[in-house]
């Protein structure tokens, strides 16, 4: 059958047939109408369509405020009498704009982008957190340790002193371990050591006076006597030769073993002499404190590296952001601009409406 928009009367069938042909007028254009009492979501533009005007004029008086359209009444502000292109409401073609934009690519990768920059913010946020307790644990044990650098008057590093020494010490540093040294960590105002330079200096300072000292090593009769036990008749000291005497004297053979430069794995465990220099120059204590100073330099540095982290997260999550705030705006004025071109209609072109049939 054909619903005529006109008729001022209607049988009980056309009176049930009106909400079904506006509803599916409705539900063309994306209308979503909740008919529970007190509620209407609209999402469409069903109100900027003459015949979407023309049919809600021609709703059943009896449906009462707590129909279709006395509920699109209420909630979007507009009644069905009237001129039908000054019917929409604000909040139909505000809608209408963001679904609009969520159908362009730019709007989508725009809201994406800036999803990703939260996302990054909060990274750099926890991040950030986790690096300022890391420098303050660091900075308590720091103090608790009490390991200080010695500067002169001049705010010159020295050790035991001399500047010399401390200059050999640096020179070890930075050319045999090829550390590179930041100068902003040698603060004579600050000469606590909390960060990887000065962690560096001072293992390199235990590691220097180690490299380039002395160990007085005793022999006995017993580290000169073989498996098979013969004593052997003579022992070298520093590439010296020395010849043991007989008897054997009781207070046993002493020499004075120099360092040279060994590390560890330098020296030559079978040989009686250097086999007691090595473990008397890197001790157990010896092997500690480098330890404990290589864990203090390299927190440092692992802490920050995570301030870099962070950092970098901040500046992605700037960037993300402001692009997706530009590729909305772009989307949103290309939109703007859609709506204030005039439309080209037909002007002999009527809109026709059409019922389904009942």
């Amino acid at each position: 059958m054909r619903f005529d928009i006109d008729a001022p009367e209607r049988s009980e069938r056309d009176d049930k047939a009106v909400p079904l042909v506006f509803r599916a007028i409705w539900c063309t254009s994306a209308l979503v109408i909740d008919v529970a009492p007190n509620r209407c979501l609209i999402a469409s533009a069903a109100a900027h369509l003459d015949v979407g005007a023309q049919i809600s004029a021609q709703l059943p008086t009896q449906v009462g405020t707590n129909g279709p359209a006395g509920l699109c009444a209420q909630a979007t502000g507009w009644s069905p009498t009237g001129p039908a292109r000054e019917r929409p409401h604000k909040l139909v073609t505000d809608h209408l704009k963001g679904v609009a934009m969520l159908k362009k690519p730019l709007g989508l990768l725009g809201i994406f982008l800036i999803v990703v920059g939260i996302g990054y913010f909060v990274g750099a946020g926890v991040a950030y957190s986790k690096v300022q307790g890391g420098y303050g644990s660091l900075q308590s044990f720091s103090e608790v340790q009490d390991v200080q650098l010695n500067y002169n008057e001049d705010g010159q590093l020295i050790d035991r002193g001399t500047v010399e020494t401390a200059q050999a010490i640096r020179s070890l540093l930075e050319d045999d371990w090829n550390f590179p040294v930041v100068e902003s960590d040698l603060d004579p105002n600050d000469p606590l050591v909390n960060t990887a330079t000065e962690y560096m200096f001072q293992m390199a300072t235990i590691s220097y006076h180690i490299l380039t000292g002395t160990q007085n090593v005793t022999l006995t009769e017993a580290d000169l006597t073989d498996r098979e036990g013969n004593l052997a008749s003579e022992f070298t000291c520093n590439g010296e030769t020395v010849q043991v005497p007989t008897p054997f004297p009781a207070e046993g053979l002493t020499c004075e073993f120099e360092v040279d430069g060994r590390y560890w794995t330098g020296f030559d465990r079978s040989d009686p002499v250097q086999g007691q220099a090595r473990d008397m120059a890197w001790s157990g204590t010896a092997h500690a404190l480098v330890a404990e100073l290589g864990v203090g330099a390299a927190t440092h540095s692992t802490l920050q590296l995570a301030l870099g982290v962070a950092a970098l997260l901040a500046g992605l999550g700037v960037v993300c952001t402001v692009m997706g705030a530009a590729f909305i705006w772009h989307t949103r004025n290309n939109l703007k601009k859609g709506d204030e071109a005039p439309a080209s209609e037909p002007k002999d072109q009527q809109p026709a409406v059409e019922t389904a049939g009942v």
